[in-house]
């Protein structure tokens, strides 16, 4: 029982904070003023309490949220993901397409195009990691989520676009993992 709780307060945590770097994402980081920030923090209880959290279980995740969302933004590479100024920027993009002779889709966290003309697609993953050895669980990560990725990149190859780099970011943890 206690597993499930704590998957399911995983996921809502998740889930609102993809929703705090999609808006921001949509500002632009390098737009962002600390009064819409201020906004976007303020917002998160009811987001959590919204999806059933509540009592400890909301005040964790209002930390855990508040705490990453932050974390991004302070950092140089959360900041460099969240502009807005990078060519075909989106969030959310829901792509489908046939892979393999196979019709797939998948919602796209976040992808643009690098002024050098590289396709990012990033995944957000809002879990994290305590204890030692950090480089084995984003080493694990990377292969969870490989197969994933390659379909996006895939998707994104039948559209035509060439040079392509895919990724996860973990915001709790503020690391990117490029994945091959």
């Amino acid at each position: 029982i206690e597993f499930a709780w704590a998957g399911l307060e995983a996921r809502r945590t998740g889930i609102v904070l993809h929703r705090l770097l999609e808006e921001t994402a949509r500002i632009g980081s390098e737009r962002l003023s600390t009064a819409e920030r201020d906004h976007l923090v303020d917002r998160v209880p009811l987001l959590l309490a919204s999806r059933g959290a509540e009592g400890e279980a909301l005040e964790r995740g209002v930390t855990a949220v508040r705490d990453a969302y932050l974390r991004t933004l302070a950092s140089s590479q959360g900041h460099w993901l969240l502009r807005s100024d990078h060519a075909e920027s989106a969030c959310e993009l829901r792509l489908s397409g046939i892979v393999d002779g196979v019709i797939v889709s998948g919602v796209i966290d976040r992808t643009f195009v690098t002024a050098d003309g590289e396709r990012w697609i990033i995944d957000y993953k809002s879990g994290y990691h305590l204890g030692g050895n950090l480089d084995a669980f984003l080493a694990e990560e990377s292969a969870r989520y490989q197969a994933q990725l390659r379909r996006y990149r895939a998707l994104f190859e039948g559209l035509g676009a060439t040079r392509i780099r895919t990724g996860l970011y973990l915001p709790r943890l503020d690391q990117m993992i490029e994945v091959n």
